[in-house]
C-alpha cells in the first residue's frame, strides 16, 4: 500500500500527530497513514485514519521514547516504532518516490523475550534534588504488562462490564517496594 506522512508534507505539528483537522487536506483512503506519538492519544489517531478512510497507520515515537513503544487495541492494522526505526521510515518516505508498505501480523508468538529495557518515562539515575538517593529502591516492570481491565476493548468494545484485558504501562504499585520508606 502507498505511504502518506502529513507531518512531513506540511510540517505542523497538527499534520505530525495526525490530528481531526489534519486530515482533510489529504487522500489517505487505501493508504497507510504515518503519524507521530505526540499531542494526543495513539488510539484517537487510529480513529482519525479510520474515518479519513486510511487502511492503516505506523506510529513514529519521538526521541525521548526511545525504545518504549506500547501495545495498543487500535481499531486499525497499526505499527508502533521505536524511536531509532521510526528514523528509517522517515529516511525511506523523504528518499523514495511513491513509498510503498505493508503491514503484517505474524500471529502471537509466546516464548519470544524482547530485550529487557527501562521505559522512556522511568528514572534512569539518582535525583540531583534529593542528595542522589535512588528511589525507587527496586526498578520493576511496568509497560505492557497484560491486566484485567473495567472495560472491553478493541475496535469495537461493547462498552459492558464484562471482563476484559489490556495492557497497562506504569507501575502505581511501586512505592510498595521502596526499601527506604
Amino acid at each position: 500500500m502507498e505511504l502518506v506522512y502529513p507531518g512531513e508534507i506540511i510540517k505542523q505539528d497538527m499534520y505530525k500527530s495526525c490530528s481531526p483537522a489534519s486530515q482533510g487536506r489529504f487522500n489517505v483512503t487505501g493508504k497507510i497513514v504515518i503519524c507521530e506519538t505526540w499531542l494526543s492519544e495513539n488510539i484517537d489517531k487510529g480513529e482519525v485514519v479510520k474515518r479519513a478512510g486510511g487502511a492503516a497507520m505506523i506510529l513514529l515515537s519521538q526521541s525521548w521514547d526511545r525504545f518504549t513503544t506500547k501495545s495498543e487495541a487500535h481499531v486499525l492494522p497499526t505499527a508502533h516504532l521505536s524511536h531509532a526505526d521510526s528514523l528509517k521510515v522517515v529516511s525511506y518516505f523523504r528518499t523514495t518516490k511513491n513509498g510503498m508498505a505493508t503491514i503484517v501480523f505474524g500471529g502471537t508468538q509466546s516464548g519470544v523475550r524482547r530485550s529487557r529495557a527501562v521505559a522512556s518515562f522511568s528514572s534512569r539515575r539518582p535525583s540531583l534534588r534529593n542528595g542522589g538517593i535512588l528511589k525507587p529502591d527496586v526498578v520493576g516492570p511496568g509497560v505492557d504488562i497484560l491486566a484485567a481491565w473495567h472495560k472491553q476493548v478493541g475496535p469495537k468494545p461493547t462498552r459492558s462490564p464484562d471482563t476484559a484485558f489490556n495492557f497497562a504501562s506504569g507501575c502505581p504499585w511501586q512505592h510498595l517496594y521502596s526499601l527506604g520508606s
